[in-house]
């Protein structure tokens, strides 16, 4: 059986021109999120300086049948080439977090 992670980014792609947006959806693998809200940051990889950030709030979704964000896709257009980590968080109600990250270049 395969183990899924409970958050998964989807769509991300390893390398990006700078007029290409980079675009993802989130899926989320834990039946204990119905609902939360979702937060995607792009930081700049080694500086932790915060090039964009995207919140999607109260995102209720039957468990296991949808991508986030609902109906729309997360799309930005990072203009400045070089090496990006992008984090995407999951915040329940009751505060528990799940989150995970990914990492990519602009040329």
């Amino acid at each position: 059986s395969s183990h899924n992670a409970p958050i998964e980014i989807l769509g991300l792609s390893k390398q990006y021109s700078t007029s290409q947006p980079v675009e993802n959806q989130v899926k989320i693998d834990d039946s204990s999120f119905d609902c939360g809200d979702l937060y995607i940051t792009i930081y700049s990889s080694g500086q932790n300086d915060v090039i964009t950030q995207s919140g999607f709030l109260e995102q209720c979704f039957t468990s296991g049948s949808k991508n986030l964000p609902l109906g729309e896709s997360f799309s930005e257009v990072i203009d400045a080439p070089g090496s990006y980590e992008i984090v995407t968080e999951m915040v329940s109600k009751q505060l528990k977090n799940i989150s995970t990250k990914g990492k990519f270049t602009v040329k």
